[in-house]
């Protein structure tokens, strides 16, 4: 699992934006909804938990409910199944921010899992399952009701995934045999199996044997797996290999297949980021000279296959290097930032086209910006810029549309958060309402063309029984076994998840979650202040 090409302000508004992020959806059901009547919407109070009945259906009678409140707190079943959802989750000191939590399947038992990483207290289990989030994936056990983070784009666990949702491998640096001497440890997931294991991964020279803890910082050691997941791209210090500030890394390359690690550089400076080409047949590594903080002085293309090496550019001022995207497997747009995954050492600056083949630089954009996302297959990138001083063609700070074909900027306004990139409508997505239609989204296309769009969300949900379904039209309508449709929420539902047996669902409205029971109806209040798009959800049985 890779970075996310867009790059935010603050670690604040990282989190914020993960509230608006995509979600998996339930598959859309016929879209010809039956004409429901005007019935009165349930309407929940400031209490948790609302009980009421279905109407039966009949010719003349109407829905009308009458609420009793009940509260029925209960512990995490060890017995399942489990739901794990995005949700608010409290950290430390009081922060509040988007995290997973784990329910059990009548919403009560709600648990907030781990946000600490502790790769290294895998433990092998048969029953170990993922819970996979766009930049997390936990080590789910449902036989003893643990889970443990193994992987996180940031802060970094010291590890990286490649794999899917139910199975992959996963690289870990931790603490070896000799304290401070970092190991490097390939599990198989979700089983918890030690593939290989390289025991040492920093040797001091031979005169100097107290060198491990002025040497070893947060980003000594990065490391990235292939494309097809075959080969992982790793720093390391085993050669003795000394600069004038110390030990210096060379890039290696571990190999799945043959589980053999090959050498890929050698000299007196140290590895900074690492990524690997679309294709898999390069890795770019950024080179550093002082081991003291991770300042970039150049950025090479090294061969995956031959051990050739490419001088791509250099700084005169060392600074972190990221990667923005590829626009194809030999280009691709780098900024002065950072890959270690730090949203707060933004504002980022200057963005670049970096040709391979021809080591061609060629500038898009000088100056800071908060943000920036790529539209890769028409080449041209919307970005969020930082004006301390107006210049031509950044007048005034807000979002810009800058072209590989046209370097001119187009002013795209002063909105509040940076639009993000939707591959699949191919606009840029911006989180303000239409000028006369509220409930849709202003996007614009790379011409700078806007448009109105709205979500397309399914309008029903049926039951995985058939006997239930939820319907969206001007409200949201319960309808099933034999009862008369009653309108839940005078508003529109965002998102149903059923339960796998049926006997409820839990609703995604007015940025509440709620748990919905049957045959009896009981709306529980699961999480407030949710998102107002559908969150990220699986199911999990023992």
């Amino acid at each position: 699992m890779k970075n996310s090409a867009c790059i935010h302000l603050s670690r604040a508004l990282t989190l914020f934006l993960l509230m608006f992020s995509s979600a998996c959806q339930p598959a859309p059901a016929p879209a010809s909804p039956t004409p429901f009547p005007t019935l009165p919407p349930i309407k929940p109070t400031s209490t948790d938990t609302i009980l009421f009945s279905l109407p039966t259906a009949t010719a003349t009678s109407a829905a009308t409910a009458q609420p009793t409140v009940t509260n029925t707190p209960a512990p995490l079943s060890s017995e399942g199944p489990w739901l794990v959802y995005s949700g608010q989750v409290h950290g430390d000191q009081g922060i509040v921010y988007y995290g997973q939590l784990i329910v059990n399947q009548d919403g009560t038992g709600k648990t907030q899992i781990t946000p600490d990483c502790n790769p290294d207290n895998i433990q092998e289990s048969p029953s170990n399952r993922l819970i996979t989030f766009s930049d997390t994936i936990y080590l789910f056990d449902p036989a003893h009701l643990t889970w443990t983070l193994v992987y996180r784009t940031w802060p970094s666990c010291y590890s990286d995934y490649t794999g899917d949702n139910e199975r992959g491998l996963l690289a870990v640096i931790n603490s070896g045999i000799e304290e401070d001497i970092p190991e490097l440890f390939i599990y198989e997931l979700p089983g918890g199996k030690i593939r290989d294991r390289l025991p040492v991964l920093f040797k001091c020279p031979d005169e100097d044997k107290s060198c491990y803890t002025g040497y070893l910082d947060w980003w000594s050691f990065e490391m990235a797996w292939s494309p097809n997941g075959r080969y992982l791209a790793f720093s390391a210090v085993l050669e003795n290999q000394t600069s004038d500030f110390g030990p210096s890394s060379d890039l290696y390359m571990y190999d799945t297949q043959t589980r053999k690690v090959l050498r890929l550089t050698s000299g007196p400076d140290s590895v900074a980021q690492i990524w690997w080409s679309p294709d898999g047949k390069w890795i770019i590594m950024g080179e550093l000279h002082e081991s003291s903080y991770p300042f970039t002085t150049s950025v090479w293309a090294v061969s995956a296959s031959n051990n050739e090496m490419r001088k791509l550019y250099s700084l005169e001022d060392g600074y972190p290097q990221g990667i923005l995207g590829w626009l194809d497997n030999r280009r691709f747009i780098v900024y002065n930032g950072t890959s270690l995954y730090d949203p707060l050492d933004l504002p980022a600056g200057n963005l670049n086209i970096v040709d391979i083949d021809t080591g061609e630089l060629t500038s898009l954009f000088e100056g800071s910006f908060f943000s920036a996302d790529l539209d890769k297959d028409d080449e041209t990138v919307a970005v969020y810029v930082y004006i301390t001083e107006p210049r031509e063609g950044y007048e005034v700070q807000g979002i810009y549309l800058i072209s590989t074909s046209n370097l001119k900027p187009r002013y795209m306004g002063s909105g509040e958060f940076q639009p993000e990139w939707d591959n699949k409508l191919k606009l840029f997505v911006t989180d303000e309402p239409c000028e006369n239609d509220p409930k849709g989204k202003r996007a614009f296309d790379y011409k700078g063309e806007w448009q109105c769009i709205h979500s397309s969300l399914p309008d029903h949900y049926p039951s995985p029984d058939g006997k239930w379904q939820v319907s969206i039209q001007q409200g949201t309508w319960l309808e099933g076994d034999g009862k008369q449709p009653v309108q839940i929420f005078e508003g529109n539902a965002v998102q149903v998840i059923w339960r796998p047996d049926s006997a409820g669902f839990f609703l995604l409205a007015d940025q509440n979650l709620y748990y919905v029971s049957l045959p009896q109806v009981t709306l529980t209040v699961i999480d407030r202040y949710m998102s107002e798009n559908p969150i990220h959800y699986q199911w999990f049985e023992k």
